[in-house]
């Protein structure tokens, strides 16, 4: 990832961030809809899961210069994930749904430019994430 690539994921997410809540929600319904199956892993309520999904993009987001600021982020999502029962298949899922939802959220803004960034930070983290979880 570059540093054009870091700017261009931080300055979508600078608008992202205003709208949290609804970015959440669109991320969690393309989730459900890509893989029904899921839905099992969380809770009815997912007012705290929006919150925490947006906090801990939002770490990874303002880190992207500094691995070692996400790092323990990361490492510890890997563990939360591995306990929870997510499987290597569904590190495409959740890349299929963050991009569906910041597309429909940015709309326009959403260029193929913001596109690629984004999905080079996703997948930098997915396999950060897989990484760790192989550790373990």
């Amino acid at each position: 990832m570059d540093a054009r690539q870091v700017e261009l994921v931080q300055q979508s997410f600078s608008e992202i961030s205003k709208h949290s809540t609804e970015v959440a929600g669109l991320f969690y319904g393309h989730l459900f809809k890509l893989d029904p199956a899921l839905r099992v892993l969380f809770s009815e309520d997912m007012t705290l899961q929006n919150a925490s999904f947006m906090r801990t993009l939002s770490v990874i987001v303002w880190g992207l210069n500094r691995s070692q600021k996400y790092r323990p982020v990361v490492e510890a999502l890997s563990e939360s994930h591995k306990a929870y029962g997510v499987q290597s298949d569904h590190y495409q899922t959740v890349q299929t749904a963050l991009l569906e939802a910041l597309k429909q959220h940015l709309g326009d803004k959403f260029t193929p430019e913001i596109e690629e960034a984004w999905a080079e930070v996703y997948q930098n983290i997915a396999q950060a994430m897989q990484d760790a979880f192989e550790d373990r």
